[in-house]
């Protein structure tokens, strides 16, 4: 008898590669860690203490700005200084807070302001922790004082503006007072003028102090006239010099004028003109 061999469907059968599956288990495990309750409660230390040094530097108020001390000025106030540094404190800088915070204070943005109101020599802000700030300043020396549109400003002879001043403050006529009453020259931080004719105004002013000390200069007009600096005596006459002429040349012919001519009816001339070569003209 024979018997009749079963047939096996091979197509339903299910392989399986041992290797590929030891590599898939590796992977898996690869990608998903069990932390343990150890990393857990670092990280959160961590957290934590990241949280509580910011907080501690930049909102704590053993950090707060307690005083602002400004060295070193002369010619400006103190309260001016302080009124600019805290209204910059009063402000926010980024999200963490108020600028009272002394490790928030933007030192470099309030120099930046000063610099951009006065003109300085040398200029530093320094933080002391936890809450001092020291501004120390060396302002620059000036030459002259311009007047215009009922403003006083304290200039250098390049035309530079050191600062805005209140008249009241001007106690000693040691400087030559120059009063604009032409087009308008200030612009920003300077004096659009020829610094050689402010050079002659400043040589002049002492020149004229040292040969005439009987007269008082009160001031020195510059109007449209083109080349003109007016010097203006108190309880006296108006004198016209020409910037661009020599200077001695015209103090000479103001001294023949008085010495000569004038003599004690000086002070009781309206003007002298000096500015044209050898002639003078009064009135």
């Amino acid at each position: 008898m024979s018997k009749k061999r079963k047939k096996f469907d091979y197509s339903k059968k299910k392989y399986s590669n041992p290797f590929f599956q030891s590599k898939r288990r590796i992977k898996i495990n690869t990608y998903a860690p069990a932390w343990s309750w150890r990393v857990k409660l670092i990280i959160i230390i961590i957290v934590v203490a990241v949280l509580g040094f910011i907080w501690f530097f930049y909102s704590s108020s053993f950090f707060n700005i307690k005083s602002v001390t400004i060295s070193g000025n002369n010619r400006i106030q103190s309260f001016e200084i302080e009124e600019l540094f805290w209204e910059q404190a009063d402000k926010r800088r980024f999200l963490l807070g108020s600028q009272r915070n002394i490790n928030l204070f933007n030192e470099n943005k309030f120099i930046n302001t000063l610099n951009q109101l006065y003109n300085f020599e040398n200029l530093s802000v320094k933080k002391n922790l936890p809450g001092d700030v020291i501004v120390s300043l060396e302002e620059k020396n000036y030459s002259l004082i311009w007047l215009e549109s009922d403003n006083y400003y304290y200039i250098d002879e390049s035309g530079s503006i050191i600062s805005q001043i209140d008249p009241l403050e001007i106690k000693q006529k040691n400087y030559p007072l120059i009063e604009n009453r032409g087009e308008m020259k200030v612009f920003e931080k300077n004096i659009k003028i020829d610094v050689a004719e402010l050079n002659f105004i400043v040589k002049l002013f002492n020149e004229f102090k040292r040969d005439y000390k009987n007269y008082k200069i009160d001031r020195f007009i510059l109007d449209s006239d083109l080349n003109a600096a007016k010097l203006a005596l108190i309880d006296g006459p108006m004198i016209y010099f020409n910037t661009k002429e020599d200077m001695n040349k015209q103090i000479d012919k103001l001294s023949v004028i008085i010495n000569e001519k004038l003599k004690d009816n000086f002070l009781n001339k309206t003007y002298i003109d000096l500015r044209y070569g050898d002639r003078v003209y009064y009135r």
